[in-house]
């Protein structure tokens, strides 16, 4: 994948994760936002914010289905339809654990140390001690969501990782099959999987298999504009809080798809903006480009950044500074937003980064290590096969028979006596007659 292509997509993800951040922050903040009626107080005209185009802003379902397409694009381009590149494949598989572990590990050294605090075992103990023995659990039996209890976003951390193993082992055994043959499997896996998310990483392959191989936005002539015949079904579903009917809004009831409205939008938008060069151009935007780079960061620390301060910024804005309902909003957005990003590129320069690294030289030199017993194995096998024909065949030439006789046996007609191969006809034929008289 060439480097305009990294630049787009690693934007795109980082304009989702912003959508997500300016969700959950209203949820902090005026929750009946969120659920498409005021439930509680709000400015004025805020009710805006469910209707297009501002309900993009909190489409915060609709950015996770587009994480899950994103990953299954951005993982397949390079492998599918690509020759001799199995033991890539197999370094990916390697090392996207530890490449999605590390953040989410990190997170929870704040609950692991409290753990060795006087004031849990005197205080805390007696009281909520399940959830952080829960949390220990957690840590123990599956690192990528260890921080569930205190961080709910991370449920999409393991969806990640199988999607991710699906996506990568749709390549090592399929990905180099007929063209044809390989599309007919992703639509009928698209079809096993429309009621899991798994889904949307399959529909996520598929698009980068027309992308790179089939070319099929090169046919179009008038591409830019036919793209927006996606963009319009995009809007509307990612919008869908208050015009869309609430009891159907993720299609249940006739289980088409997993997600619903939320999906459907996701996979409009991500083909409008594969097929319009002009959107392109905008994502290349390096203020857009850098949010994507420590995107992942920014998704794992912002729940707890909100959950920890965002009361404090919120008594700040509106006790200390005594602002409007609209600056009190925007003031928190940006300041939350602020010490997010900070925080996330620390983050991301001194964990993130590192643990990429390691998982990339681990899983080479553990892919390296197998293939090199792999080799020696196969080495001691192949000399031992090796003498156990020499072997056999030194038995044979001792008795006068050849390797052709080990798959012509020549059978005689009233017993089962091996003939000598070195023998010839007459002489078989005299043994034979001597037996019959």
């Amino acid at each position: 994948m060439n480097t305009k292509h990294l630049l787009y997509l690693d934007s795109l993800r980082g304009s989702a994760c912003m959508v997500v951040v300016f969700f959950h922050t209203l949820i902090f903040t005026y929750p009946g936002l969120t659920r498409g009626s005021a439930e509680v107080a709000v400015p004025a005209y805020s009710w805006l914010v469910n209707y297009p185009p501002f309900s993009l802003l909190i489409a915060g379902q609709a950015a996770v289905c587009l994480f899950f397409i994103h990953s299954g694009f951005v993982l397949s381009y390079k492998y599918i339809d690509t020759p001799e590149c199995k033991t890539q494949v197999i370094v990916a598989i390697v090392k996207r654990p530890f490449r999605l572990a590390g953040v989410t590990l990190f997170t929870t050294l704040p609950v692991v140390s409290f753990l060795l605090t006087k004031d849990f075992w005197f205080n805390r103990l007696w009281v909520d001690y399940d959830i952080y023995l829960r949390c220990v659990y957690n840590i123990l039996m599956n690192p990528l969501t260890a921080n569930i209890n205190n961080n709910p976003p991370l449920w999409t951390i393991g969806t990640e990782l199988w999607g991710s193993f699906l996506v990568f082992g749709f390549c090592l055994i399929i990905g180099n099959w007929i063209k044809v043959l390989r599309i007919a499997i992703l639509l009928s896996l698209i079809i096993c999987f429309k009621n899991t998310f798994y889904f949307s990483f399959i529909f996520g392959v598929l698009l980068a298999d027309f992308h790179k191989n089939w070319k099929v936005d090169k046919f179009l002539k008038y591409k830019n504009t036919i793209s927006y015949v996606f963009l319009i079904p995009a809007i509307i579903c990612c919008s869908y809080q208050c015009y869309l009917s609430p009891a159907s809004q993720y299609w249940h009831d006739i289980e088409f798809i997993m997600g619903g409205y939320p999906m459907i939008g996701a996979m409009s938008l991500f083909t409008f903006i594969l097929c319009n060069d002009r959107i392109k151009q905008i994502l290349e935007f390096k203020p857009l480009v850098f949010l994507g780079g420590i995107s992942y960061s920014v998704y794992v620390l912002h729940w707890l950044m909100l959950s920890h301060f965002i009361h404090r910024i919120m008594g700040f804005v509106t006790g200390t500074l005594g602002l409007n309902s609209y600056f009190s909003l925007a003031l928190i957005v940006v300041i939350n937003t602020s010490f997010l990003i900070v925080a996330a590129w620390l983050v991301d320069k001194w964990v993130d980064k590192p643990c990429i690294k390691f998982s990339a030289l681990f899983a080479q030199k553990l892919v390296s290590e197998i293939q090199s017993r792999l080799k020696v194995v196969r080495n001691m096998a192949t000399a031992a096969f090796q003498k156990i024909k020499a072997l056999i065949t030194s038995i044979l030439h001792k008795y006068g028979y050849s390797q052709e006789s080990w798959f012509f046996i020549q059978l005689l007609e009233k017993n089962d006596k091996l003939l000598p191969a070195t023998e010839s006809d007459d002489t078989v034929k005299e043994d034979n007659n001597e037996k019959i008289v």
